[in-house]
């Protein structure tokens, strides 16, 4: 029979001691609790708090069930830090920070020590409020206590103490709610409303979601109005905190912020209400075999979320069975009218119900949330205990019952913790080795990290090109080694590496010779040289000292195992009789006459200036290296493979083009070259990414496109074709999956091909594929429903498993295209590229002869044409609108249930954000340059352009993230007879080059869109954005050709236009440009400084010069027929 607290008496030898046996039992079983947190914290390992986990891109932080560990371990240690989930723990920070910064004072104590401290604290109150509690629900000693050690042994508390984590005190705040339900009434209903005040502020200052049980105790213990004014009273207890916080720590996100709490709502990854209740009820307190989950291989996350129940050992059915049986008799208890403590059921059935149905819709990982409804489970498990009295044998075996589960609970859940801690140390990629190697030896010398160049044969697999940064360092192959250039004084102390030089002393060329063999030339104060691969694939280094390297100084090159796109290297041979360096058994260095070769392992001290000669060198850790005086001249060395290599298609073996060009500005010609070379060393088999290939793990059809179009505007058909096959032949392609613009987007590409190739062949093999795109965008155009499309190709990890990724449209409004692009829904930019999708679509088919879907296929893109432009030109209204809302969820609904309804209302909050359609730069980066959809309201939409400041970087601003569309927007300009503006921005970005001489540009912050190649690489460690990005490259490519010539189809039949970018210094000088394509011709042109000679071979357009020419200036065109 179970006695109430109060009602039992207190044994002689306690009560002369001056505490009660409750009060011994109390602090006994706290103080174990505490050493077992605390031994916890001390065996967490130390891999789940490595700086790599505090990457958001990286997905490393969410190795331990999607813990942030570091991060938690910043909040309550560091003042400085930014604190990003205050949002949703409100004073976590304030509570923590100044006693873990004080126990830090004490001897040897660090904040993973501090830290530890606290939770182990924490823990020795939940433990103790927990057995005060089931005192007072009338549990024996002896239950009481073994309930308690239900508690310590769940897999909920050993996973979650092991580490730092705010729900730690979220629980003990949930545990004081409890104790404080199963008190007696106060003596006044002031201390009542008082102690209730205290909960209230408690649950609500730790964690939002805890306010629950805040509401909970005062609707249970007070009366309505009283109720009211203790939670308002705890609100502004906790704002008022909030304020306080705020002025203390920097950088902390404003008080109730909660817009991003959305993206965790209704997750697919949590996989439905069923796996949600398996792990509330069962995974909580017996752990089942993790799952490994998430996008990254190095960083791979342990999750209970979809393992199955009773898995992990043959412990684990007999614990469940039996934590079954007493959760079952809890819940029969707990629905009988029994004598529970005023408000106690409610706070008890309430917040578990509540914690049930917040996470049925919330997060994607339930068991990190375990040890909030922990100490609900076990205090309803309780209530098994709760029986007649005269029942003796039954309670007996209850009580062993419960003593089995603990012991089962304990061994079963511990040796999962143990694996589960295996697994977490043994996470982490090359690039974290190489980070922790960084930190041991932060004087380097390392790589420099902030710009990279892609050389390769055009077509040749992305794993066989090389990659080199300003300066010179270089990697032949991907995972190979480094190559670095040191200067060294006599004694051989290092005074300036290749990575160390400033960046803007550095000047390099990239150049594909014979338009096929990929080149780098370098040059710095100290030394110049040329990374070239020949035509065997073998990379030659023509190396020589500069006039400005300093008397008493040399060359030194060095191949290291860290670079711009290195692997570890464990294994050096020198062969001296053929001065020959054998690198891992897969490469071959061939050194000039008088190069000494020196070997070593960068773990031994005094390595920078090794002494030894030794021929062969060892390093299990892969930091072996080769210290090579270089000759005083000028020399050579050659770089081959022992294995071969990938030989691209008889396709892509074509010579690339390049556009002849003839101007006074040195810099236009360098650049336009450059484009040519990057994108034509960009293509990998027939696809190309939309930037750094070790970044972009898969095609894009947008940048595809666009590299597509561009090729194909420079001559470079063979390599345009191949691309546009893909292009043709998939639909859906790229990291988000099915996007809305990717049928219109295609079909131009396809034309812009086919325009050039005039190709009846290609045009044929092509035609079915452009007949099932444009019937998409007439789809989309008419849909009542949601329209969704399988992706062809890989997704980016993180969305793997969204069903989003398959919604392409939604119903439309009007005859404005509703879909899904970047996101969100930017309804005039997909209207644009459908319009221009279809317009090319009817070309094919008039070239074909298939009048009647030529006329159809117009007749839907004037009606695109005409909402686009009378949205632009008339009353404004807020796009997306509430009717768009409703629309949306009802379709959606329909096809994806809640999820669904997630989908769209995420959509359509996400334009919303965009600030609406006619502030979306989306809409003024298509308008005429490509899609020529604005000619209708061309005077409107270029009133709107040039209210725009001119884009492109410029001092005093942040760098711009999305480099493509300032481009993009210069197009605009140059289409809009502003090609002013169109200079200002190019020249900006040639200021602007990453690395400087080669053109490169980049995009985003960090590693945008990552795919974690380069974690598996020692190279580009904290990348500061994406490059080279060569969506980008294709708009600069474009815009540079259209000033030289470009078609003006601006009321009715197109004209060729004739420098319409030139600007007016040019002209004091010769000018010319042959080779240039435009759609259905080959333009070749000539300024002599008084006329200007035109030859156009193909189609006949019409010709006039741009506006910087003289007035009157004669034009001799001879127009040529041909193919």
């Amino acid at each position: 029979m179970s006695v109430p607290l109060s009602e039992q008496g207190l044994p002689p030898l306690t009560r002369r001691l001056g505490l009660s046996l409750d009060a011994w039992l109390c602090v006994g079983l706290a103080s174990l609790a505490f050493g077992l947190a605390w031994v916890l914290a001390l065996t967490a390992p130390d891999r789940l708090f490595a700086p790599e986990t505090l990457g958001y891109r990286s997905n490393a932080g969410n190795v331990w069930f999607q813990s942030d560990v570091l991060r938690v371990l910043q909040d309550m240690s560091d003042r400085q830090a930014d604190h990003p989930r205050a949002v949703v723990h409100p004073l976590f920070s304030l509570l923590t920070l100044p006693v873990v910064t004080a126990l830090q004072w004490l001897p040897g104590v660090d904040a993973r020590a501090a830290a530890a401290l606290f939770s182990a604290a924490t823990a020795a109150a939940t433990v103790a409020l927990l057995y005060l509690t089931l005192r007072r629900l009338g549990r024996q000693r002896a239950e009481a206590a073994l309930l308690c050690a239900l508690l310590c042994a769940s897999a909920g508390w050993l996973f979650f103490y092991t580490v730092p984590e705010a729900f730690q005190l979220g629980g003990l705040t949930i545990m004081l709610a409890l104790y404080v339900a199963a008190a007696p009434p106060a003596a006044s209903p002031r201390r009542e409303q008082i102690r209730v005040w205290w909960v209230s502020a408690a649950t609500l200052a730790v964690t939002l979601t805890n306010w629950m049980f805040g509401w909970l105790l005062a609707l249970g213990r007070l009366r309505p109005l009283a109720a009211a004014a203790v939670t308002a009273g705890a609100l502004a207890a906790v704002a008022a905190g909030a304020g306080l916080q705020h002025q203390l720590l920097p950088n902390l996100p404003g008080f109730g912020s909660l817009g991003g709490e959305t993206s965790f709502m209704l997750k697919e990854e949590a996989g439905g209400p069923l796996a949600v209740a398996k792990v509330f009820w069962f995974d909580t307190v017996v752990a089942p075999r993790p799952d490994l989950t998430g996008p990254n291989p190095h960083w791979q996350a342990l999750s209970f979320q979809h393992s199955p129940l009773g898995s992990g050992s043959p412990l684990a059915w007999p614990a469940l069975a039996l934590w079954a049986a007493l959760l079952a008799l809890g819940l029969l208890r707990v629905c009988r009218r029994g004598a529970l403590p005023p408000g106690f059921r409610l706070v008890l059935v309430g917040g578990l119900v509540g914690q049930w149905a917040l996470h049925a819709v919330y997060g994607e990982e339930t068991f990190l949330y375990a040890l909030h409804f922990l100490p609900l489970l076990v205090v309803l498990a309780s209530l098994a205990f709760d029986l007649p009295a005269g029942r003796p044998m039954l309670s007996a075996a209850l009580f062993a019952l419960l003593a089995t589960l603990v012991g089962l609970s304990l061994v079963h859940n511990g040796q999962a913790l143990d694996r589960a801690k295996q697994h977490a140390a043994e996470q982490g990629s090359t690039r974290t080795d190489l980070l922790e190697e960084m930190a041991r030896r932060p004087l380097g010398p390392w790589p420099r990290g902030q710009a990279h160049v892609l050389l390769g044969v055009p077509g040749a697999s992305s794993a066989d090109k090389a990659y080199f940064e300003p300066g010179g360092s270089f990697s032949p192959w991907v995972g190979s080694f480094g190559v670095s250039v040191w200067a060294v004084d006599a004694s051989g102390s290092v005074k300036a590496t290749s990575d160390s030089i400033g960046l803007r002393d550095t000047r390099q060329e990239v150049a594909l010779a014979q338009g096929r063999w990929p080149s780098v030339a370098f040059a710095t104060p100290l030394y110049t040289g040329r990374w070239a691969q020949d035509a065997a694939g073998v990379w030659q280094l023509g190396l020589e000292a500069a006039a400005g390297l300093p008397a008493g100084q040399s060359l030194q090159l060095l191949v290291r195992g860290v670079g711009p796109a290195a692997g570890p290297l464990r294994h050096l041979e020198w062969r001296p009789a053929t001065r020959t360096l054998l690198i891992e058994g897969r490469w071959r260095l061939r050194l000039p006459e008088g190069a000494a070769v020196r070997l070593g392992d960068e773990h031994q001290d005094g390595w920078e200036t090794p002494a030894g000669t030794a021929t062969s060198v060892r390093s299990p850790t892969g930091w072996a290296y080769a210290r090579i005086d270089w000759p005083a001249t000028a020399s050579k060395a050659s770089i081959e493979a022992l294995e071969s290599a990938t030989v691209p298609a008889p396709a892509l073996r074509d010579a690339v083009h390049l556009p002849q060009v003839e101007v006074p500005e040195p810099a236009f010609v360098a650049s336009l070259h450059a484009q040519v070379h990057h994108l034509a060393m960009s293509v990998d088999g027939r696809e190309v990414r939309p930037g750094d290939p070790l970044n972009y793990g898969q095609a894009w059809l947008r940048d595809s496109a666009y590299v597509a179009a561009a090729l194909a505007q420079s001559g470079n058909l063979a390599l345009a074709r191949e691309l546009a096959l893909d292009l043709a032949q998939r639909d859906f392609f790229g990291g988000f999956g099915a996007e809305a613009d990717a049928p219109g987007i295609a079909l131009w590409a396809l034309q812009e091909v086919a325009s050039r190739l005039r190709d009846p062949v290609f045009d044929r093999s092509v035609w079915p594929d452009v007949q099932r795109k444009a019937a998409w965008i007439v789809a989309c155009l008419d849909a009542e429903a949601v329209l969704m499309a399988d992706p062809e190709g890989a997704v980016l990890g993180r969305h793997a498993l969204a069903r989003d990724t398959r919604l392409a449209c939604l119903p439309a409004d009007g005859d404005l295209i509703a879909g899904r692009m970047d996101w969100h829904v930017p309804r005039l930019y997909l209207t644009a590229f459908s319009y221009r999708g279809l317009m090319d679509a009817a070309e094919f088919a008039t070239r074909l002869g298939h009048r009647a879907h030529a006329e159809q296929w117009t007749q839907a893109a004037a009606r695109l044409q005409a909402a686009w432009n009378g949205e632009l030109t008339g009353a404004p209204r807020e796009l997306p609108s509430r009717g768009d809302l409703e629309l949306w969820i009802r379709a959606a609904a329909a096809e994806h249930g809640l999820y669904g309804v997630r989908s769209a209302a995420k959509l359509w909050s996400a334009s919303r954000k965009a600030g609406g359609e006619l502030n979306n730069p989306r809409t003024f980066i298509s308008g005429t340059w490509p899609t020529r959809v604005a000619l209708q309201g061309k005077q409107a939409y270029a009133e709107r352009l040039f209210r725009q400041p001119v884009p492109g970087p410029a001092p005093g601003h942040a760098r711009p993230r999305w480099t493509y569309f300032d481009i993009a927007l210069a197009h605009q300009a140059l289409y809009l007879g502003r090609p002013e503006r169109a200079w200002e921005t190019l020249r900006r970005y040639w200021d602007h080059s990453v690395a400087p001489g080669t053109y490169t540009w980049w995009e985003g912050e960090g590693e945008e869109n990552t795919s974690y190649g380069w974690q598996a690489l020692r190279g580009w460690v904290s990348p500061p954005h994406v490059t080279p990005h060569y969506w980008t490259a294709a708009e600069v490519l474009a815009l540079q050709l259209e000033m030289l010539a470009m078609l003006d189809d601006d009321g009715g039949a197109a004209q060729l236009v004739i420098g319409a970018g030139v600007p007016a210094t040019w002209l004091t000088a010769p000018v010319s440009a042959a080779g240039l394509q435009v759609r259905g011709a080959r333009v070749d042109w000539r300024w002599d400084g008084g006329r200007v000679e035109v030859s156009v071979t193909g189609a006949r357009y019409p010709v006039r010069l741009g506006p910087s020419f003289p007035a009157g200036t004669p034009v001799t065109v001879r127009h040529v027929d041909g193919p």
